[in-house]
């Protein structure tokens, strides 16, 4: 009997352990809004989509949205220019949340729709891909349609890998870098 006891919190430990790892790689997905673009309906909507699109596709789908640009980041905007900037924030975000999919970044003031991509290519995201679901969302934010815009941008990434999983199997395959970054500037907000 004692043995037994032993050996109990091994499995106790394990399973702690198992759930801790699935915590941490469903932070990887999902929609942090900061930037209080979104209704919590359409956030609640997008976050059981990109479940679905984790769970088909294997692919994390990562969404963050800011009010502004980080005190301790403003004088790099500066240094660096726009473009330089946003790219470095959204890939520097997108490792910190160990997103291995589509990060979208998106700021307010100024504003900007940032895309980052990591090892898409075999699970049929493109760097065209990219850059079309930028300019999808940005549309919609012009327009101050962001849960909108927030649906599009799901519903296009889940239609696209969809689409580019099935033409795989026919031997046509989309060759691009494993990562890549896209950006679009709603007309909207005015860039300082």
């Amino acid at each position: 009997m004692f043995s037994f006891l032993r050996w109990l919190p091994t499995p106790i430990l394990l399973f702690g352990w198992l759930g801790i790892v699935g915590s941490l790689s469903a932070a990887s997905r999902g929609i942090t809004d900061e930037g209080k673009f979104f209704s919590a309906e359409a956030v609640a909507w997008a976050e059981k989509k990109i479940k679905d699109i984790h769970r088909d596709f294997d692919i994390d789908v990562r969404i963050e949205t800011f009010a502004a640009i980080p005190a301790d980041r403003e004088n790099q905007l500066e240094e660096q220019g726009k473009d330089r900037f946003f790219n470095s924030w959204a890939r520097d975000r997108a490792e910190q949340e160990k997103v291995n999919g589509i990060y979208l970044l998106i700021c307010r003031k100024p504003g900007r729709i940032q895309v980052e991509v990591k090892n898409t290519i075999e699970k049929g995201f493109t760097a065209a891909n990219r850059e079309d679901l930028a300019q999808k969302v940005a549309k919609r934010f012009r327009a101050k349609e962001f849960d909108q815009g927030l649906e599009e941008g799901i519903d296009f990434i889940d239609a696209t890998l969809s689409r580019n999983k099935s033409r795989q199997g026919t031997g046509g395959e989309n060759r691009v870098a494993p990562v890549a970054s896209g950006r679009s500037e709603p007309a909207s907000e005015k860039n300082e």
